[in-house]
């Protein structure tokens, strides 16, 4: 690849903002009308300019839930109350990586978005 009359080599290279391993998991549980999960993924790290020598590193987020079916109460048909925790180890990582663009080197230029701390959302749903 050449820019500005210079060449860079960037055979072999890993392609920038894309990690180059990301596994994903789930496994759940249920006893009754109480249901439990757990989710896990992994990012390797990540290059930030086409020449590979700047990255951001790669990182794993554990998220956990809990899901209660009340069945029909009154008028209220499956009313369920669920729990989860996005992030459990409240892990700081670089979610985000130059979107509006790569360099061909380190110059400086480059931006990055921190993914979100712990979570935690609760729901209560029905049908009428």
């Amino acid at each position: 690849m050449a820019s500005g009359g210079v060449l860079y080599q960037t055979q072999g290279k890993q392609i920038p903002n894309y990690p180059q391993f990301m596994y994903k998991g789930s496994i759940s549980y249920r006893i009754g009308k109480l249901s439990a999960h757990v989710d896990g993924s992994y990012l390797s790290n990540r290059q930030l300019t086409y020449t590979n020598d700047l990255h951001v590193p790669g990182y794993f987020l554990a998220n956990f839930g809990t899901r209660y079916d009340f069945g029909s109460v009154g008028p209220l048909k499956g009313l369920s109350a669920s729990f989860n925790i996005y992030n459990l180890a409240n892990k700081t990582y670089i979610a985000t990586t130059n979107e509006a663009g790569n360099n061909f080197i380190n110059n400086g230029f480059n931006y990055f978005l921190m993914g979100a701390s712990r979570q935690f959302f609760g729901t209560i749903s029905a049908n009428f």
